[in-house]
């Protein structure tokens, strides 16, 4: 939950006892039960602000972050951005640094991210302060350029920032995509009265929701220039693969897995494309094509495995249950 930088530490402190508290020891727990929900909510993740950054909100910040711990001494502070100054002055209250993206140039944007890691690393050594990225998406136009939030094009962007979390998941720890819902088409999923209409991105988000796993890892078994990333299971018996295909035209490509052992192989794939193979960058689904582009099964082979143009894909690949 973002709580009101301007609003103070008394007002933060109240927040976290309606949210959290028990209704027989906290005032503000007891208006909760008043208005219809006796539950506390268990509210975790607590950001104060939201893209402030300057002494004053040092300052202010470390009164709100104490507030909110002697309300709730397991709250999990977010800060609003990360600078150098905030992590002197506030790393004992501090548990993650929030910058946000809504940017494509994703290789200055992982460059920065790993920036930003070894920044906390080199100014608190002794904390585990995590990198937030509480906002990101691609770049935001306007106008009637506003409706390019809706195409493929902009879902393989999701896909880029998927892969560069996964990338650098020893330092972000969390990311939230926005928007989930409408938001001028900046929402995954769009919405009128008489019903929903998932967008490409929707199932970009999907697909990495569906198959992601535990531990990042890296892979070498692909040409260079295949943006992708990997993650396996903790017992390394499986992993899965999200690679982009960002040209026209299908691309054919072949899996070393010999690193994760000679029996590794491919088991399995599916795919956010263009369903009718339009070879068209700006598709998108309408309201009269809802589900043009959607995520479809792909097929896999120890030899070779075709990635339909301007496409996203996982694949997963496991060794050989062993016989009895």
């Amino acid at each position: 939950m973002c709580i009101s930088f301007a609003d103070g530490a008394q007002n933060a402190a109240d927040l976290v006892h309606y949210c959290n508290g028990l209704s027989r020891s906290t005032e503000w727990g007891k208006k909760r039960v008043e208005n219809g929900h006796p539950e506390p909510y268990n509210v975790k993740y607590w950001q104060i602000g939201n893209e402030l950054d300057d002494s004053h909100y040092i300052d202010g910040f470390i009164a709100i972050a104490k507030a909110i711990k002697s309300a709730d001494h397991d709250a999990v502070i977010f800060a609003s951005f990360p600078s150098e100054e905030l992590l002197r002055k506030a790393w004992d209250d501090l548990d993650f640094v929030c910058p946000h993206y809504y940017r494509d140039d994703f290789e200055n944007i992982e460059a920065e991210i790993k920036h930003i890691a070894q920044m906390v690393k080199k100014t608190v050594p002794n904390r585990d302060i995590m990198l937030g990225v509480t906002e990101w998406n691609v770049t935001n136009p306007w106008g009637f350029m506003r409706g390019k939030l809706l195409t493929m094009d902009y879902a393989m962007g999701n896909a880029r920032f998927l892969n560069i979390f996964h990338r650098n998941s020893d330092a972000v720890q969390l990311s939230c995509r926005s928007n989930l819902c409408n938001s001028l088409c900046d929402g995954i999923i769009q919405t009128k009265p008489s019903g929903i209409l998932k967008t490409p991105a929707y199932y970009v988000m999907q697909l990495y929701t569906r198959h992601s796993k535990p531990v990042p890892v890296s892979f070498s078994g692909l040409p260079q220039e295949q943006e992708m990333s990997a993650c396996a299971s903790e017992d390394r018996n499986s992993l899965c693969l999200f690679i982009l295909n960002n040209s026209r035209d299908p691309v054919e490509i072949q899996l070393d897995l010999s690193e994760y052992g000679r029996d590794f192989a491919p088991v399995s794939g599916e795919v956010v494309c263009d369903t009718l193979n339009r070879q068209q960058i700006d598709i998108m689904n309408h309201w009269n094509a809802p589900d043009q582009v959607r995520t479809i099964s792909l097929p896999v082979s120890k030899d070779k495995i075709k990635l339909p143009p301007f496409s996203v894909s996982a694949i997963e690949c496991a060794r050989p249950l062993p016989t009895e």
